[in-house]
C-alpha cells in the first residue's frame, strides 16, 4: 500500500497503529485544544496557522484520522498541494471509504467564506497546468472533483495520476469508487 509523502513522492504507507493503542488523556486534551485552534484559524482564513495547529493536534493524537483529513484541507488551502495529497492519502488508509469525502462535502462548514474553496480549486488547476505530470496534483484534483459530484472529471484526473505513477494505490481505489457511481 502506498501514498504520497509530504514531497509528493509515492512511498509505502506506515503500518497501522497497534490495536487498542490509545494516547494518554493529557495528549488527547492537548490535541482537542489544537484542533479547536485550527478550526478557528481556518474559518478566519489563517490557513498556515490552521496547518500548524492541526499538525500539533495530530502529533498529540495520531489515532484521530479525521484530523489528518482536516490537515490535508488546510495544506490544500495553503497551496501545499503535494503535502495535502500525502495527508489525504494517509487519512484515507485509516478511514472507511464512506468517510473519505466528508471534508470536501462539508467544505462550507470549514471556510469562513465558501468562495475561498473555489479559489483554492482554481489554484490547484493552475498548478496542474504548470506541472501536468505531477501525480500528486492529479490525485488531489480527482479527490476534490469526485466528492464535489464531478465523477467524470475526477476519473480523468485519477486515470492520469495512475498513468504517471502506476504504484499509486489510492488513486486506483478512488477512481474505482467514482467509476462505480457513474457506471
Amino acid at each position: 500500500v502506498t501514498y504520497y509523502d509530504t514531497s509528493g513522492t509515492v512511498v509505502p504507507a506506515p503500518a497501522p497503529l497497534a490495536p487498542g493503542a490509545v494516547p494518554p488523556d493529557s495528549a488527547i486534551a492537548s490535541s482537542r485544544e489544537f484542533e479547536h485552534k485550527g478550526e478557528a484559524a481556518f474559518k478566519a482564513g489563517n490557513y498556515e496557522e490552521a496547518v500548524y495547529a492541526w499538525r500539533h493536534a495530530v502529533v498529540d493524537d495520531p489515532t484521530d484520522t479525521m484530523l489528518v483529513m482536516q490537515l490535508g484541507l488546510a495544506l490544500f488551502a495553503s497551496g501545499k498541494f503535494g503535502e495535502s495529497a500525502g495527508a489525504t492519502q494517509a487519512a484515507m488508509h485509516q478511514l472507511p471509504n464512506d468517510q473519505w469525502g466528508i471534508v470536501v462535502k462539508r467544505y462550507a462548514e470549514f471556510y469562513g467564506d465558501a468562495r475561498e474553496y473555489t479559489r483554492h480549486l482554481k489554484a490547484l488547476e493552475k498548478a496542474i497546468v504548470a506541472t501536468p505530470n505531477d501525480p500528486a496534483l492529479r490525485f488531489l484534483m480527482g479527490f476534490h472533483y469526485g466528492y464535489l459530484g464531478f465523477s467524470k472529471q475526477a476519473i480523468e484526473q485519477l486515470d492520469r495520476a495512475v498513468e504517471i505513477e502506476s504504484r499509486d494505490e489510492m488513486s486506483k481505489r478512488l477512481r474505482d469508487e467514482f467509476a462505480g457511481k457513474t457506471g
